[in-house]
């Protein structure tokens, strides 16, 4: 019983940080697309 808690814990601990390093990375990737359009449009 307590191992059965324990997993279910960690896994939805694994799915709350493993969500906010996606929603990081998407961020992190607008980001970048935005500077490479003001780069790109800054040249035009």
């Amino acid at each position: 019983m307590g191992k059965d808690f324990c997993s279910d814990k960690c896994r939805v601990a694994y799915k709350r940080s493993s969500r906010a390093k996606s929603r990081t990375f998407i961020l992190v990737m607008a980001a970048v697309l935005t500077f490479y359009l003001f780069i790109v449009f800054g040249r035009l």
